[in-house]
């Protein structure tokens, strides 16, 4: 029969403290259990680790053997074990996230060094995209999308609400005039989305109630495009607030119709599978409260 880590255990605790009273005391166990358990120990073993008298308990020479290679594999699991528990608390390894490019560039860029700070033993990788991706295939813990979620399979957290703002530079309203109403815009020049064609329908009511669906003369993909070129006076952009509030308070762009522009929020989630892909992402990222 082999040994039980219990008897070892018990065993070691004897030698350190000397006495079996005293192991235990330390162990919270009854003297004759320690004592059983010396004793179970060396049955199975087939030799006396320990010379016994009245007064005081000493090694034989195969218990000083014995004792010394078990002492040493006992500290080596009690290592092992606070530097798994170590990890467990301890975030580490690599998180994968995938957002638009204004979402990296105005909300993650000012979180990046104070999270470096906090989780050093995280590295990070930051993946750019416009469109809806399948988290599993592109190997992503974390994609953080406007929206409302459909896909069960997925967990969701809300971190903003976005609004859509009507923006121009100086120089265009100084060229152009700045537009009153939805006739007047129409006769501007207005920046577009290739895709998705959807944000090309701007938060101002028709006549009939419907959202406007602005024709546009120039177009992108990616909004931060589309902020470039307004600024640099090529027309009138419908772009999200957090992307170009700055610009507005320096007074690079200028808000315009902000009376007819209804406030029609779009929620910015951060959505992640219900396991994560990460191979060495930590649980903690994926705790919700």
């Amino acid at each position: 029969m082999k040994a039980t880590s219990e008897e070892l255990a018990i065993f070691v605790s004897v030698v350190e403290s000397g006495s079996f009273s005293r192991a235990a005391e330390q162990l919270g166990q009854a003297n004759s259990a320690v004592s059983r358990a010396v004793k179970r120990l060396e049955m199975k073993l087939g030799v006396s680790l320990l010379n016994r008298t009245t007064r005081q308990l000493s090694l034989t020479e195969e218990g000083e053997r014995y004792f010394r290679r078990v002492q040493s594999i006992l500290q080596e699991m009690a290592a092992a074990e606070s530097e798994i528990m170590e990890t467990r608390n301890t975030p580490r390894g690599l998180l994968r996230i995938d957002a638009a490019t204004p979402v990296v560039l105005h909300f993650l860029m000012p979180l990046i060094k104070p999270f470096r700070e906090r989780y050093p033993e995280v590295t990070l990788s930051l993946v750019s995209s416009e469109t809806i991706i399948n988290l599993i295939e592109r190997k992503v813990d974390v994609a953080i999308r406007a929206g409302t979620l459909t896909d069960s399979s997925l967990r969701a957290r809300p971190l903003f609400n976005s609004y859509r703002k009507i923006i121009a530079s100086p120089d265009y309203i100084s060229r152009y005039g700045k537009p009153e109403t939805i006739d007047d815009l129409k006769q501007h020049i207005c920046l577009g989305f290739t895709e998705p064609a959807s944000l090309n329908t701007w938060p101002i009511a028709r006549s009939d109630g419907q959202l406007h669906e602005v024709k546009y003369g120039l177009s992108s993909n990616s909004g931060e495009t589309l902020k470039q070129l307004c600024l640099s006076g090529n027309g009138i952009a419908c772009l999200s607030d957090y992307m170009i509030d700055k610009e507005i308070a320096r007074g690079e762009l200028v808000e315009l119709m902000a009376d007819k522009v209804l406030p029609v929020g779009n929620a910015i989630q951060c959505r992640l599978l219900q396991r994560p892909c990460g191979k060495y992402a930590h649980p903690g990222f994926y705790r919700f409260p």
